[in-house]
């Protein structure tokens, strides 16, 4: 869809123009965040790739009208997006559909439809992250830019109200919760921890414009930060997915080469059987070699099979051996006799944990690793078995017929 690929350019044009106002929370960066939440939750929701690219749309002009007014960015972002839409020929059904979308987002949210819901939960998918407290102080310092200012104790109690929005599309609920109670927990011992440092309206205006240079310095830092950990984590995953995708790949490859070694001992063998054996009478100098070929295809397919043939080790995992860190949750081999409870909490309490999530991929990784290896091992032993096994019969074959020549 042309107009999706137009919308993001206009929209990234209109971030950088805006660039340097003080912009450090709803920027191109949150607005990307959105739309990568809804690309997530339109696939869960299994809606149609043309509901999904509404939503996108709707999602890359959510917040676009803060350019202009920071009040009442909704409905600047609504005007902008009809006004941006209608230029493009898109009819006035489809646009109301991305209006109603953006009208959604505004605080309390009241989604009417599925679509909405997706807008919602995706403009909320922050609350989950663990880097939710960074993101909260970067609004705090943006807003005592543009609003009146608001100290750190009382900004974190709206937070905690922010929390309490609620998930509406079913996978937001089961998934994304989670790390929203979590960070509830952080707030709260954020507000146990400090006190109040708001803003002084009383104070001079050079005092004022040395605490808002204070801020906006600040801001940067924690942008900076915030941007760097994006990277981060971005390669990391990058890694994790090239690298699982890789191996998949190889065992793919290595399943091919055991089809093709299996397939082809089989015929040789049914040739053997079925033609030779008429002919042993007739030539018995070739009974020797016939054996030979045979017991190098018999031995060779043996080995193909045992690469291709599945293996699950059937180990039972408890709670306790989860919590242990005993047992890697991504790795069907693991957990496939796990009931679902045990599975599902071992999945939720994984979610909560960053790091022991990480580890579980490498473990995975390397679970991936080592079948593979295998895999390769008993390969390499059957093409040696046919291709010396063969040699040695094509020299049987040729003394045979020399002596009885």
């Amino acid at each position: 869809m042309d107009i999706l690929k137009e919308t993001s350019d206009y929209i990234q044009k209109l971030f950088d123009k805006a660039n340097g106002k003080g912009y450090i929370y709803h920027n191109v960066t949150h607005t990307r965040e959105v739309v990568k939440a809804v690309s997530i939750l339109s696939e869960q929701s299994n809606i149609s790739q043309e509901d999904a690219n509404l939503v996108l749309i709707a999602a890359w002009f959510h917040d676009i009208g803060y350019v202009k007014s920071y009040d009442n960015h909704e409905e600047e972002s609504k005007m902008m997006a009809d006004e941006f839409l209608q230029s493009k020929g898109i009819n006035k059904e489809t646009i109301q559909i991305i209006i109603n979308c953006i009208e959604a987002t505004k605080v309390p949210q009241k989604p009417k439809t599925l679509l909405e819901e997706i807008l919602c939960d995706a403009d909320m998918f922050h609350l989950s992250q663990p880097e939710f407290c960074d993101k909260t102080e970067l609004l705090r310092l943006e807003q005592n830019l543009f609003r009146k200012k608001t100290g750190k104790m009382k900004f974190l109690n709206t937070s905690i109200k922010f929390l309490d929005l609620p998930y509406f599309t079913d996978f937001a609920q089961k998934n994304w919760s989670v790390g929203k109670e979590g960070n509830i927990k952080r707030i709260k011992e954020k507000l146990s921890q400090h006190k109040a440092q708001g803003f002084n309206e009383k104070k001079s205006g050079a005092d004022n414009t040395a605490i808002i240079t204070k801020q906006k310095k600040k801001g940067k830092t924690l942008k900076k930060k915030l941007e760097k950990q994006a990277i981060q984590v971005r390669g990391v995953e990058t890694m994790f997915r090239n690298t699982a995708r890789t191996q998949i790949n190889l065992s793919a490859i290595a399943d091919n080469k055991s089809n093709i070694l299996i397939t082809v001992n089989s015929l040789l063998i049914s040739v053997i059987i079925t033609f030779l054996i008429r002919k042993y009478y007739e030539m018995p100098h070739l009974i020797i070699p016939s054996i030979i070929f045979l017991l190098t295809c018999l031995s060779s397919m043996i080995f193909a099979i045992l690469a291709a043939r599945p293996k699950v080790a059937y180990s039972e995992y408890t709670r306790d051996d989860i919590k242990k860190k005993r047992v890697s949750l991504l790795f069907f081999g693991d957990f496939f006799n796990m009931t679902i409870d045990d599975y599902e909490w071992g999945i939720e309490e994984l979610m909560k944990d960053s790091k022991n999530l990480y580890r579980s991929m490498i473990l995975h990784q390397y679970q991936l690793g080592k079948v593979l290896a295998i895999k390769y091992k008993l390969i390499r032993i059957a093409y040696s078995i046919f291709l010396y096994g063969f040699i040695l019969t094509t020299l049987s074959f040729g003394i045979a017929m020399i002596i009885y020549t």
